[in-house]
């Protein structure tokens, strides 16, 4: 339903109302500043603004759906034109298809995902705070010489208990 705007004295559809809400906030009008001049409350602002974001960010999701997609429809015509070698043992053929279905798995994010975790190498045990900190604290007191620190901290010397 069309608004009167305060400032211009002319009427405004929704779609308007929040161009020129976007327009104002653009500027660095403050949510209250452009409430004022739209004669709408300051939640309305906020309203016609995260509207206004949510529109974008799906139109986003839809662009980056439709790139997905091409991309894909891309791989899989090269696919389909050297699958028939690459069965056949072309080497060359089954390098370009292997690489083409890698491309296809991290487009659509399905490749295993990396270990981040301070684990053992299996990733089944996690390592204990001690075993990783208990050298930490070991701090060598000064020498007179480096005769002496060889002696006391060197390849050959006792490890403290």
């Amino acid at each position: 339903m069309p608004r009167r705007c305060n400032t211009t004295g002319t009427t405004l559809t929704a779609a308007q109302r929040r161009q020129a809400v976007l327009d104002l906030r653009i500027k660095g009008e403050t949510f209250s500043e452009i409430g004022r001049k739209l004669g709408i409350t300051k939640q309305s602002v906020y309203s016609h603004i995260r509207k206004a974001l949510d529109d974008l960010a799906q139109a986003s999701k839809d662009r980056t759906a439709e790139l997905r997609e091409l991309a894909n429809e891309r791989l899989e015509a090269l696919l389909a034109a050297h699958w028939e070698k690459a069965a056949a043992g072309d080497v060359g053929a089954a390098r370009l298809t292997l690489s083409i279905v890698s491309q296809q798995v991290r487009l659509y994010g399905a490749e295993a995902p990396a270990k981040i975790a301070p684990t053992s190498p299996d990733g089944e045990t996690p390592y204990q705070a001690e075993e990783t900190t208990r050298w930490v604290y070991f701090l060598p007191q000064p020498c007179e010489t480096e005769e002496e620190w060889v002696t006391q901290y060197g390849p050959k010397a006792q490890c403290p208990a």
